[in-house]
């Protein structure tokens, strides 16, 4: 029997190995060695960190960073999920830019899939860890303690421990307004792209996932009430929460999935208390999603994004940049675009109007620009960008945690910064595709082999999570051959190490274990090439 979640966890390819970014002593930026990624106008992209780098006394280095904050001046805080399987790898690692030479060390280990980092009110520094959020001494921290007090100040927030493919990584924001500065807003993820299972009767999962929670500071008694508070629904993955201080919650959403590369659009939405985002039934203005056609109308019955933002550009973090360092940035919005398709592999900015909201053009897209664009993989120059966590630094620059490629990537002010790139071919990955393809028809044995894969795993298993291998032809081994899923004629092949839980990677399917026989009819497959 093939289960439904065998490709769709294939969507997490943070986790492939990492590539390297090409590098000269005699180019840098900011004392940075300079990366050949283009960024705005009198900027510039250094390279801080990345798996080369590695803990004096464990010998370890980054397996999966994804959020980055400030600990003082030119000492940062990274948390890294460690790994999907066993979950238990997460670390909090310490970045240490104080001398010539950068330092790595390891400061909390056997985390499990932390997430999210954010100081709180308390100045302390707060860590999204699965189902809970845990607050960690500050102090502790500065001074090197071999041992860090810690306390946990949220727990029981949806896991996929209790639920199949629940999203599980924990997002979450203070409040920054007037009325407080301690409550907290807590994502919690859909456990589907769709929630196609349920169509067209009502999404089952709406009341208890695809929502945010707020948790209620008790002042007299310094804890978070339990009880939390659904503040608003259809929501399907906020993995970017930011709360301004004139009171408005922002939210980037990782909306549902298309084949189509023009939509769906993810959205950054103004977050109301009691308000209905829409997931699953509606995307972008008032469409209605293919599965709950002819049973229900948008309208005024959802609240509609406030502003569209790239399709399948999956955002994953915003913050608002306060600094007169990069000028031109200056008040605006910086949303990192982890998504793989043309559309993500970037970060932009957004303009805020004179209301103090995010500025959206007539068509309701976000008004955007730029700030580090063109990050496509260019064979021994550069991988395909992966960014996630943004930090603006106390100096101005801002630091960006990338998970695939497990880097942290400095952008700072350059008078002459703004050469233009080396054009990579667009040719290039078409001949690679077409070379493959060729391959696998010349191999009857194989090709037919590849259409019962096709058949009965992809199109029956993995549509309601990844778009891009639908299709009844080679759309899926072609998508997968692009994606360098599969290397014909070399032994790593992600698909194989997914399949088989490898490396730190989230074994597929979810909550089980694909048949043996299956496993070894695929990879059988992969070899032939």
């Amino acid at each position: 029997m093939i289960l439904k979640s065998l490709i769709c966890i294939l969507g997490f390819v943070g986790l492939a190995s990492a590539q390297s970014y090409k590098t000269s002593a005699d180019k840098t930026c900011d004392g940075f060695p300079q990366v050949q990624v283009k960024s705005m106008t009198s900027t510039c992209l250094g390279l801080v960190a990345d798996a080369k780098l590695k803990d004096a006394q464990t010998k370890e280095t980054f397996r999966f960073p994804r959020k980055i904050v400030e600990l003082e001046p030119n000492r940062f805080l990274i948390s890294d999920m460690g790994g999907w399987d066993p979950p238990n790898r997460g670390a909090l690692w310490e970045l240490d830019l104080r001398s010539k030479s950068v330092r790595l060390k390891k400061r909390v280990s056997k985390l499990v899939l932390p997430h999210d980092l954010e100081w709180g009110p308390d100045g302390e520094l707060y860590v999204g860890e699965l189902g809970k959020i845990v607050k960690y001494s500050k102090m502790d921290l500065l001074l090197d303690a071999k041992v860090i007090r810690k306390e946990i100040v949220v727990s029981g927030i949806p896991t996929n421990e209790q639920e199949r493919n629940l999203h599980p990584l924990v997002n979450f924001a203070f409040e920054r307004s007037a009325q407080s500065t301690w409550d907290l807003y807590v994502n919690v993820g859909a456990p589907s792209d769709a929630c196609t299972e349920n169509a067209p009767r009502k999404c089952s999962v709406e009341n208890k996932n695809a929502l945010i929670r707020k948790y209620t500071y008790m002042n007299g008694l310094n804890r978070w009430n339990p009880e939390f508070e659904i503040w608003a629904k259809g929501l399907r993955n906020s993995m970017g929460l930011l709360s301004l201080e004139n009171g408005i919650l922002l939210q980037v959403e990782n909306s549902r999935d298309f084949r189509d590369l023009n939509k769906p659009h993810d959205e950054l939405n103004i977050v109301q208390k009691n308000q209905h985002y829409g997931w699953p039934y509606c995307f972008d203005q008032n469409q209605v999603s293919p599965e709950w056609r002819g049973t229900l109308q948008c309208g005024t019955a959802f609240t509609q994004p406030f502003a569209l933002l790239a399709p399948h550009s999956a955002p994953l973090d915003i913050i608002q940049y306060k600094s007169e360092k990069i000028e031109a940035l200056q008040g605006k919005l910086l949303i990192s675009y982890h998504g793989y398709r043309p559309t993500g592999s970037r970060v932009i900015s957004a303009s805020m109007n004179p209301n103090g909201q995010p500025s959206v053009k007539r068509d309701g897209v976000i008004d955007s620009s730029d700030v580090i664009s063109e990050w496509n993989r260019r064979d021994g120059v550069r991988p395909q960008g992966a960014p996630v966590g943004i930090l603006e630094a106390s100096d101005g620059s801002l630091f960006i945690v990338e998970d695939k490629n497990k880097t942290v990537l400095r952008l700072s002010v350059s008078e002459n910064s703004n050469e233009e790139l080396p054009i990579e071919s667009p040719s290039r990955d078409a001949e690679k595709v077409a070379k493959a393809v060729a391959r696998l028809k010349s191999l009857p044995q194989s090709l037919a082999a590849y259409e019962w894969i096709n058949k009965q795993v992809f199109q029956m298993s993995c549509q309601g999570c990844h778009s891009e291998l639908q299709g009844s032809q080679l759309e899926a081994f072609e998508f997968m051959i692009l994606k360098d899923w599969i290397k014909p004629g070399q032994a790593d092949n992600l698909i194989m190490k997914r399949l088989r839980g490898q490396d730190g990677l989230q074994k597929m399917p979810l909550g089980s274990s694909l048949p043996k026989d299956y496993i070894n009819y695929i990879e059988s497959f992969v070899k032939s090439l």
